[in-house]
């Protein structure tokens, strides 16, 4: 193997290592990023009382009346 094949080899080793690496960085972030918001989402459900729909409309004795 001449040396500009190996050197050609090594580079290609140290990309693929990095791209790796990259990746898993990103998996990694994206687990911590969707850990964070189930966790808030279940905080919100734990305070509304674990309804929300309850939350999200007005009833009609609430609503203001018309001018």
């Amino acid at each position: 193997m001449s040396q500009t094949s190996r050197r050609e080899a090594l580079k290609a080793q140290q990309l693929a290592q990095a791209k790796a690496a990259r990746r898993m960085r990103m998996i990694g972030l994206g687990a911590a990023v969707a850990a964070v918001l189930l966790a808030v989402l279940l905080i919100v459900a734990l305070v509304n009382g674990g309804s929300t729909a309850s939350a999200s409309y007005l009833k009609n004795s609430e609503l203001p009346e018309p001018t």
